[in-house]
């Protein structure tokens, strides 16, 4: 594993765990997972979902995310990342 962590990327895959997905929110129990796999570039326990903007020449996806699940919780911004087109790899701008 420790030879494809200097690889160039390919392609972006962005994930989240959906706010919906449980009616009982607890935080992921197991928070190391992302530590599995060495090209995780982003991890948060917490339940959320993904705003995204595309355009011809960017796809921006903006990770919102909340410590509860009901509706008066708090939603946050917890991370930011770019992907420019013709150019694999998310960047992390917030």
């Amino acid at each position: 594993l420790d030879a494809l962590t200097d690889s160039a990327a390919v392609w972006d895959v962005l994930c989240n765990d959906v706010i919906l997905s449980g009616f009982d929110f607890d935080p992921d129990p197991a928070p190391d997972k992302a530590l599995y796999n060495a090209h995780v570039r982003f991890y948060d326990e917490r339940k959320g979902y993904v705003l995204c903007r595309v355009t011809r020449d960017e796809w921006v996806a903006d990770f919102r995310t909340t410590d509860a699940q009901n509706r008066d919780s708090r939603v946050e911004s917890t991370a930011t990342f770019t992907i420019t087109a013709g150019t694999p790899g998310a960047v992390k701008t917030s």
